[in-house]
């Protein structure tokens, strides 16, 4: 590990312009137990700083994958990263889905996860069969007023203008 974290730092040195080695560095020094406060600031400052190429935008996603293996990765700086991205970023509606079911299912944050859902709604037609889904999933964790947003937000109007090339692509 030890190794691997040493050329992490190395790469993120080497190129001020990717996210990707930071976002492993911070994994593995997690890992490790050796995390340090500047290891996510300096994370989260290149995040708000970076040109978001499609790769860019994969790092904080690493880190909800990450979470998702049992990485006790710090909740609030991954939220926060994860917000930074949506901040920056106009994301597709399958890369919100996922950062939504990441903070819902990992995370544990179900009032935090459903603006993302919200947004993913917004971007697709009416009725698609994930929304019941969804509706139902947050009603058997008890919270039937989340579900209730996810239906008002399935039956608003939309303005399905694609998302602009400059998100994440796909």
């Amino acid at each position: 590990m030890d190794e691997a974290i040493t050329a992490c730092t190395a790469g993120a040195d080497s190129n001020p312009e990717t996210l990707n080695c930071l976002a492993l560095l911070v994994v593995l020094k997690t890992l490790r137990g050796d995390i340090e406060a500047r290891d996510w600031d300096r994370f989260q400052q290149r995040l708000a700083t970076v040109r978001m190429s499609w790769d860019n935008i994969r790092a904080p996603l690493i880190l909800t994958h990450y979470a998702g293996q049992g990485v006790g990765l710090d909740k609030a700086r991954v939220l926060t990263a994860l917000a930074t991205l949506d901040r920056r970023v106009t994301l597709q509606p399958h890369t919100l889905v996922s950062i939504g079911e990441a903070i819902l299912r990992v995370l544990q944050e179900p009032d935090l996860a459903v603006p993302y859902f919200v947004k993913a709604l917004q971007r697709v037609p009416p009725g698609d069969p994930y929304v019941r889904q969804l509706m139902a999933e947050l009603t058997a964790k008890g919270r039937p007023d989340l579900a209730g947003v996810i239906e008002s937000a399935d039956a608003a109007p939309r303005d399905l203008v694609p998302a602009p090339a400059t998100g994440d692509g796909r």
